[in-house]
This record gives C-alpha cells, structure tokens and sequence, in this order.
C-alpha cells in the first residue's frame, strides 16, 4: 500500500527543466523566484534536485502569466501561489473540468493580496451585473483579470493527456445543473435579452410550451419592397420546423372622405 509521502513523492513528476520550458522561465529567474520565497516545490529523494506536483506547476504557470501580461511584483505572487497551493485546493483539476466537461472558458481574477477568484466567465458577467466589483465593496482595489485556457491546455499536455476537446456549452450546462432542454432553452431566451416578453406555458411540472415576442426594426427596411401594396398592414409568419407554414396578412384601411364631406354625402 502507497502512503501519503510515497503518493506525494509520485506526485512530484515535473523537473526544473520542464517548469522552465512550460513556464517560460529562465533557470536565473526560477532561481530569483525561489530566493524570495515564491517557487513551491520538494527535493527528490537523496538529491538536490527540485521536483514540483502538477497542481504546483500550474500555480506557477499563473503566476509568470500574471508577472509577464501585468508586471506584478514577484513578492505578490507568492501571496496567489499561496492561496493557490492551500490543502484541499486543486485549481488545475478544476479548471480542466470546466473546460473539458462544461465547455466554458476560464478566468482568474486577483487583486494579488486578498482576493483570488477562479470561475468562467458567464459568472464573472453576474458579478460585473449585481456591483460585486464597485468600490463601496473592494475598497477600490484594482484586479487583474486573465484567461487561462491556453495554460491548462499546457499543463494537459505536460500530464500526457489529451487535449481537452470542448462539448457544446449549453450541454455542458444543462449537465452540470441537472438541466432539461426545454428548460435551458427558456433561460437562455430570457437572458439573451432579444426578446421583450418570454411566456412560459407549463403542465404536470414541464414546460409544454414557451412563447417569446420580439420587436425587429432592423428588418423594416430589408421588406418595405416586399410590403409596398398596402400603407397600413400587419404580416405574420408562422415557422415550424425550421419551414415557413403560414404567412398571414391583415390590412388596415382608412377612409379617405373626413366626417364632414361623408356626412354630406349621406
């Protein structure tokens, strides 16, 4: 039976030289980072020689994307590894879950001192939407926001695994909430924000039916030489299938003798 330190030391797999070339690295940098305190990593057995965990190589990864895309002080980003490395936390496994099995995108956001947040970015556009990130409630604190798909994809070909391929995002939501079609249609509809009214008709606790209207300016002008044979006039096409099944026009005509010449007339 493999114990805990055997298990760690398994885990372990990735040298120096492989954080060098996944990381973009130089081995003087690695040895600056490591001076300050901001390299985590074991020493192999008997050696001398530094071995890092896939979840540390990660961390890693992070963080020269955040020195190299915003200038971030190295001594911060120990604070993220920090966070990042706490036990029980697998960034990475998480990550590669959201990518490869929601199909979403995945972002970081840290202010690099007290706040680390990892999610995608349809919850960062709710938190953007509900204030979250006004500054009555983070002290004006400024953030850095990254996207780090490209990286767990390295780290995905670091592991030997392959590339994670991503399902259709509505299937892997609709997994991930336990989520019929019927039912994840009639949400996106509503927060699509296309349609001024959603109308959701339900029977025996199943949506038999959803209705949604919608005004489309846009396209007045494309059919004025369509609709040119009446000045007032309402059409509506009826779809099914993706096939037109009924068009049907109602027309509008107005009198053109005022009240008082009809009055006359009569």
């Amino acid at each position: 039976m493999v114990d805990d330190e055997e298990r760690a030391e398994e885990e372990r797999a990735f040298s120096s030289r492989d954080v060098q070339g996944t990381a973009g690295l130089s081995s003087r940098q690695m040895n600056d980072w490591d001076a300050r305190g901001a390299l985590p990593h074991d020493r192999a057995s008997g050696t001398a020689w530094r071995r890092y965990s896939g979840r540390e190589v990660f961390a890693i990864l992070v963080c020269a994307e955040i020195r190299r895309r915003f200038g971030m002080p190295v001594e911060r980003l120990k604070w993220v590894q920090d966070f990042m490395l706490q036990d029980g936390a697998d960034h990475l496994r998480v990550a590669m879950e959201m990518i490869g099995g929601l199909g979403l995108g995945v972002w970081i956001m840290t202010d690099c001192r007290k706040t680390f947040l990892m999610d995608s970015e349809l919850e960062f556009s709710g938190m953007w939407r509900s204030g979250y990130f006004g500054p009555h409630e983070r002290d004006g604190a400024g953030f850095v926001l990254l996207n780090v798909d490209r990286l767990v994809q390295l780290m995905v070909t670091q592991l030997g695994l392959p590339p994670l391929n991503r399902p259709e995002v509505g299937a892997g939501l609709m997994k991930a909430q336990n989520m019929r079609p019927d039912e994840f249609n009639a949400i996106q509809m509503i927060r699509n924000g296309d349609y001024e009214s959603v109308e959701v008709v339900t029977r025996d606790g199943t949506i038999a039916l959803t209705r949604a209207k919608s005004t489309r300016p846009d396209l007045a002008a494309a059919m004025e030489s369509v609709l040119d044979e009446d000045d007032f006039e309402t059409i509506t096409v009826t779809k099914k299938d993706g096939k037109v099944v009924h068009v049907a026009k109602e027309v509008t005509v107005k009198p053109l003798l005022d009240r008082p010449l009809r009055k006359k007339l009569k």
